[in-house]
């Protein structure tokens, strides 16, 4: 049974290999661009703020750290906004 399970998963690899190879030829496989290439320090420090707003938030709500969360969140928005406008 094991014998014929590894003769199954060989079978299987070649034909995804041909499937692959014929496809490649096919389409001729380009890499897909970096889409995340816009996140720079300064968004990622701006994320990583609003994130720790929203833990600080959700702990303990209240009604001034849901406006400082509401607050991050804008400014976070609109820094990831205009990286993504500029990079692409």
């Amino acid at each position: 049974m094991t014998e014929e399970k590894s003769h199954i998963e060989e079978h299987w690899k070649q034909l995804k290999e041909v499937i692959m190879e014929a496809e490649e030829q096919r389409i001729r496989y380009q890499p897909k661009p970096d889409r995340k290439g816009w996140c720079d320090d300064e968004c990622c420090k701006a994320l990583e703020e609003k994130n720790t707003a929203y833990k600080k938030w959700i702990d303990r709500p209240t009604r001034a750290k849901r406006m400082e969360h509401k607050r991050l969140w804008k400014t976070a928005h609109k820094i990831c906004k205009n990286r993504k406008r500029t990079h692409g």
